[in-house]
């Protein structure tokens, strides 16, 4: 469950704020998607029976869309999201970061790492 007062989240839980934000601007972008008429957007996550999981998934039409996993520090896609990119094939893949300038693409994986801020940014 996320929280649309992120306040509320002690300063110590740096990680969970960061994931509880993502989920709240991905939610706000899903519903302005969808009401500007660029398809029916939802905001799911994905895990499987082996615990694999990534922390959010876009659906865009009932066709997944965007992968988004949060993580604080590691630069390196992780292997549920790299697990989940090859079998669902959604249009974009990303991981964010805490760095605020980081943003790198593997383009052999189709995974972007970027920073949280620039990330938000992007967004509606």
């Amino acid at each position: 469950m996320y929280l649309f007062d992120i306040l509320r989240i002690p300063e110590s839980q740096s990680g969970a704020r960061l994931e509880n934000s993502a989920a709240l601007h991905l939610l706000k972008a899903c519903h302005y998607w969808t009401d500007s008429g660029y398809g029916e957007f939802e905001l799911n996550f994905v895990r499987d029976k082996s615990k694999r999981e990534v922390d959010f998934l876009v659906v865009r039409d009932k066709a997944p869309w965007m992968l988004v996993e949060c993580k604080s520090g590691n630069s390196n896609p992780s292997t549920s999201l790299r697990y989940f990119s090859a079998l669902l094939k959604p249009r974009h893949a990303i991981q964010l970061v805490a760095e605020p300038s980081h943003d790198r693409t593997f383009a052999e994986l189709k995974i972007r790492v970027i920073g949280y801020e620039r990330f938000f940014a992007q967004l509606p």
